[in-house]
């Protein structure tokens, strides 16, 4: 009896000890899912996303204005070396010397490549013309007035670089109330505002001549030069390339 009881004590004992034993293993087992719970519970992980979010939106605005920067430095470079440049070398600067094939002309969708013409070539041109002019070019008849220029045209003409191509012809003329010394030095600083502008689109008027474009193609000497007309228009952009001599005749008719 007395080891009876002996023996149950003992058991009691293991078992007490057991429960103790299981109990601090559930609490170390309760304490380790709380921990991974806290850890990988919603509200964390939506808490992360909205931790990254906002860093990719504050490296984006970082990038964004680091691009900004950049453009606005390189267009003040631009500018500054537009600005530190002479008109007359950004003018130059279009031109290549002229023993080149060609070269390109002005910018953007309007900019066109230009072949030089030989003096020996305008020269000729320029005498074919004289002889006509001189001898009153008969074909000649008067078409109307102008802007104040007196328009003459003649018949068109197949052209003899390529037959499938029209010649036009057409002579303006302006009486100048004024001494050939005045012209004279008026044509020489004023060259590209008292050109005549041959071509012009369907609805231009005379407010349209200040936004045209002349370009300086070649100045053989101050009395020798070649011009191109850029006309802007809402569709189409004209243009047309003309010689320009300055020399007095006397006329058939005095």
């Amino acid at each position: 009896m007395v080891e009876f009881r002996i023996n149950k004590k003992e058991k009691q004992k293991r078992l007490v000890a057991e429960h103790h034993r299981l109990e601090r293993e559930m609490k170390t087992l309760v304490e380790t899912v709380r921990t991974a719970a806290a850890c990988c519970s919603g509200e964390s992980v939506t808490a992360m996303l909205q931790e990254l979010v906002v860093e990719r939106e504050a490296l984006r605005n970082q990038n964004m204005a680091l691009r900004e920067e950049i453009t606005r430095y390189e267009k003040f470079t631009i500018a500054a070396l537009e600005a530190s440049q002479d008109p007359m070398e950004r003018e130059q600067s279009n031109l290549l010397p002229r023993d080149e094939a060609g070269w390109r002309v002005g910018e953007g969708d309007t900019s066109f490549y230009f072949h030089p013409f030989t003096r020996d070539e305008v020269d000729a041109e320029m005498r074919r013309f004289e002889s006509e002019l001189v001898s009153g070019m008969s074909s000649l008849s008067l078409a109307g007035t102008f802007f104040g220029w007196k328009v003459y045209h003649a018949p068109w003409v197949a052209s003899e670089v390529d037959s499938t191509r029209l010649v036009a012809r057409t002579r303006v003329t302006k009486c100048l109330r004024c001494s050939l010394d005045v012209h004279t030095q008026m044509s020489y600083t004023k060259q590209k505002d008292l050109s005549p502008m041959i071509v012009t689109l369907i609805g231009c008027g005379l407010h349209q001549r200040g936004k045209a474009d002349t370009h300086v193609l070649q100045e053989f000497d101050q009395d020798a030069l070649v011009f191109a007309h850029d006309i802007p228009g809402p569709e189409k952009h004209p243009r047309y390339l003309f010689q320009v001599r300055r020399a007095q005749w006397k006329l058939a008719d005095g």
